[in-house]
């Protein structure tokens, strides 16, 4: 019975969860790299629904928004993981 709950319930969030960390993650990069690109070109290139969307999970996950961000010192010298070049 445990590992059915496991598989139906537990897995699927830990994977929806990981997709989101790792969509956050190529914005972040992203972000880093092109600190003028806009916002709606960020969220549709990391697969984002929207820029309300790719808002909420910098809010969430990181504090400031993501325009902000990209404009600090902190989007410069966080230890990014670029997916696309690893």
């Amino acid at each position: 019975m445990h590992i059915r709950l496991f598989s139906l319930v537990i897995l699927p969030i830990m994977a929806k969860h990981y997709a989101k960390l790792l969509r956050f993650n190529a914005a972040q990069v992203l972000l880093a790299k092109n600190p003028n690109m806009s916002l709606l070109d960020v969220a549709v290139k990391t697969g984002y629904y929207d820029v309300a969307h790719l808002c909420h999970d910098f809010k969430e996950l990181n504090g400031p928004l993501p325009g902000a961000w990209a404009k600090s010192p902190q989007a410069h010298t966080s230890l990014l993981i670029d997916p696309l070049n690893n």
